[in-house]
């Protein structure tokens, strides 16, 4: 009876029975009414939602995808206004939210540049990055460099913090943080590729990360890299879907073909630098 019960909710009900599906990852042909209706109710109540409900409605209908751009204008709009509420982990997933829902940091919303949301929210998880859980940092930063925001200090807090702690942190995720950081022309302070990844856990990246390590990486670890890209193996390597970080486990096959055009223009220009020098 939910479907014909949903509208009698308030708000913050309906946020956490949207949140119980995102967690369950229901898969959106399964009941694409109920999906829908997410995104319809949670317009209703937009204006009236305060806290990290916020963050919390904005969240849960990106990574459902589901609503219109009428309604995440109208919730980003309002989240700078409840980010004191905002816990690290909500502070970054809204990063990876605000990404996926397209907010452009280039672009004007209502008298005000899109990079100030992406400021904000990186200045005050800055002073909390170790609070937050290794999947959910790279997913933002991943995100800040699928739409070109350049946030320094927040980079060089999440370096302190790899250099405080490398072991609480996947190659994968390295891999992640190496790829931004090359992206955004940020130069950290230490090479965390180099330093602080381990070589064993080239099996468990996905094919994105096997070619940011072949084209990043130095000595046996890019040699090791490519033996796996050119190669092909059939265990834990996994993909990711287009546009997203993800550290799920998979089964797929590793192969040179499966590389995007930037991937292997990414190893090449790395393999030649590391010739030359």
């Amino acid at each position: 009876e939910l479907p014909h019960r949903i509208h009698e909710y308030r708000w913050w009900n309906l946020i956490d029975i949207a949140e119980l599906y995102m967690k369950l990852k229901w898969p959106a042909e399964k009941d694409p009414d109920m999906i829908l209706r997410f995104g319809n109710e949670v317009w209703k109540y937009h204006r009236v939602m305060n806290g990290k409900y916020v963050a919390r409605a904005l969240r849960v209908l990106a990574f459902l995808e589901t609503s219109d751009r009428r309604t995440f204008r109208s919730l980003i709009r309002r989240i700078p206004h409840h980010i004191i509420n905002l816990s690290p982990t909500l502070l970054a997933q809204t990063i990876t939210a605000a990404a996926i829902v397209g907010h452009n940091p280039t672009k004007m919303y209502c008298r005000v540049r899109g990079s100030v949301l992406y400021q904000r929210l990186c200045r005050r998880l800055s002073r909390r990055v170790h609070e937050v859980g290794p999947h959910d940092l790279a997913q933002a930063v991943y995100s800040l460099m699928m739409v070109g925001s350049r946030q320094e200090y927040f980079f060089e807090q999440i370096v302190l913090c790899i250099m405080d702690d490398p072991l609480r942190f996947h190659l994968q995720q390295l891999a992640a943080f190496a790829r931004a950081f090359k992206t955004l022309n940020f130069v950290p302070s230490v090479d965390i590729l180099s330093l602080f990844a381990d070589k064993t856990q080239l099996r468990g990246c996905s094919i994105d990360a096997l070619a940011t390590v072949a084209a990043l990486g130095l000595g046996d670890l890019q040699n090791a890299a490519l033996d796996i890209l050119t190669s092909g193996v059939d265990d834990n390597i996994y993909t990711k879907p287009e546009g997203r970080y993800d550290d799920d486990d998979a089964l797929a096959t590793a192969a040179i073909n499966e590389c995007s055009c930037d991937d292997i223009m990414l190893i090449l220009r790395g393999v030649r630098n590391n010739e030359e020098q």
